[in-house]
């Protein structure tokens, strides 16, 4: 499997799932933490998961794991795994399993609560066809292959709403670190005001949408199918991943053929090469050096 998942943080907030259809009987239960935070890899897939949970902003631990972002992105990982249900859509199940995490967190203050962008990919026999999900600022990377031509195409899915507000945040810490002659990472603490400004955001109409404990991001998320004659090679990574193409300064197309010709551990320790040379984020202007990274390469 070419996969990578990687944290320099306590508990990684990223999590992948690659699963199969299980034939076991479904269970309502829910898992323990150690459970839910143990990645599925299944040699056999129909079924490919990032989840990128949202860093809580006020340090809230309520499942006591060290980040209810990280325990909100594995689970929703494990959930889905566990209930890969094919009769059922993506949509539908990515509801149910948001509704089932919000048990564990009824009395929480609403700035505490956990959210987390997500792209999912499936493989659907019955319509000989990949199905995706993806809501958040996760991506979802095809290369495709014209059936009759044979010519090849690049289509990089992704929601820039997210990306927009934190530009607000990167603008702001820009300029701070002109008026005061100081480094522009060091100016991060000083915008957590409009970090929660935009976090309070999540799923309104002028806001952006992201998975979290309710439906409400329901019909806001970006689905599709590519069918399986089209489908040539498929990438799914979370916005910590993404700021590899922003470093290399390539379109879509030239990405991609980078992308699927490497495999997932060169381009992740190549990422890090860019983050660690550009620690204090001049070249590519950013909210800190680095953050979780995930990718799967199909």
């Amino acid at each position: 499997m070419n996969f990578v998942n990687r944290s320099e943080k306590k508990q990684n907030e990223d999590a992948i799932a690659i699963a199969q259809t299980l034939k076991h009987e479904i269970s309502n239960q829910i898992a323990s933490p150690q459970d839910v935070l143990t990645h599925r890899l299944d040699d056999q897939a129909n079924l490919w998961i990032v989840a990128d949970g949202a860093s809580g902003l006020t340090k809230a631990d309520h499942m006591h794991v060290a980040s209810d972002a990280a325990w909100f992105s594995h689970f929703l990982c494990w959930y889905l795994a566990e209930h890969n249900d094919d009769s059922k859509t993506l949509s539908t199940l990515l509801e149910e399993a948001c509704l089932c995490a919000k048990t564990q967190f009824e009395d929480c203050p609403e700035l505490e609560k956990p959210s987390c962008a997500i792209a999912i990919l499936r493989k659907n026999e019955t319509s000989q066809s990949y199905d995706y999900l993806l809501l958040g600022d996760c991506v979802l990377f095809f290369q495709l292959k014209d059936p009759q031509s044979a010519e090849i195409s690049y289509l990089k899915i992704t929601d820039d709403r997210i990306a927009e507000f934190d530009q607000r945040a990167i603008n702001e810490m820009a300029r701070l670190a002109k008026q005061k002659n100081e480094s522009m990472i060091a100016q991060r603490p000083f915008v957590q005001s409009i970090l929660i400004h935009n976090r309070n955001q999540k799923n309104k109409p002028s806001g952006y949408a992201i998975a979290d404990l309710s439906n409400d991001w329901l019909h806001q998320e970006i689905t599709g199918s590519i069918l399986f004659d089209q489908f040539e090679h498929g990438a799914l990574y979370s916005d910590g991943f993404d700021q590899l193409q922003s470093f290399m300064s390539l379109d879509d197309h030239k990405f991609g053929q980078y992308l699927f010709s490497h495999s997932a551990q060169d381009l992740v320790d190549q990422l890090f090469v860019y983050q660690d040379a550009d620690s204090n984020c001049i070249q590519l202007p950013r909210l800190k050096k680095r953050d979780d990274t995930s990718l799967i390469l199909i």
